[in-house]
């Protein structure tokens, strides 16, 4: 094979991963989240300034802002962008009736 067919087979597996990764977040956001978070948390907590400087950038937008109210990011609740389940439901959300 020729070096430019290696680096198109590159360029177009990391476009290809890429695209499931995307479409893996999109489809399923609670598992991805609890992925990533789980991929973050240990890299955060690394004695390494690069490492961990990865890790607090790869968290959760959920778990920067503090979905579970702790406000720094993961927080007591152990929830690290996941939302809490014991909160009130929507008082404006109305079930469908079907008639």
């Amino acid at each position: 094979m020729k070096g430019t067919a290696i680096i198109q087979l590159i360029v177009i597996g990391i476009i290809v991963a890429g695209s499931a990764v995307s479409v893996f977040c999109k489809l399923l956001p609670g598992l991805s989240k609890r992925i990533q978070s789980s991929i973050a948390g240990p890299l955060s907590r690394s004695s390494l300034s690069s490492l961990s400087a990865l890790g607090l950038w790869s968290q959760p937008s959920d778990a920067k802002a503090g979905s579970c109210g702790y406000g720094g990011g993961c927080g007591p609740c152990g929830g690290c962008g996941v939302t809490r389940t014991d909160s009130a439901p929507n008082a404006a959300v109305q079930p469908l009736v079907f008639h």
